[in-house]
């Protein structure tokens, strides 16, 4: 991430694919909130997938205050 934000020429995305996947709750939440941050700079598209339920929820929770810049997608196989 701190690489991405330091490039000039590059996409102004962020793709993650379950960057928490066996981290403790709290470091979670702290990572969850620095997106945040991230999000309210406004110079990234975030692009965020899990098969964690639980985390999704709290992901679409956290990111709410974006009403319909946010998009949540549900992929079913």
């Amino acid at each position: 991430m701190a690489m991405n934000s330091k490039l000039q020429t590059a996409p102004p995305v962020l793709l993650f694919d379950d960057p928490i996947a066996h981290v403790d709750d709290f470091n979670s939440l702290s990572f969850l909130d620095h997106l945040r941050d991230v999000a309210l700079m406004g110079n990234r598209q975030i692009f965020y997938a899990t098969a964690d339920a639980r985390l999704a929820g709290l992901f679409e929770h956290k990111f709410s205050f974006l009403g319909n810049k946010f998009r949540r997608f549900d992929l079913v196989r």
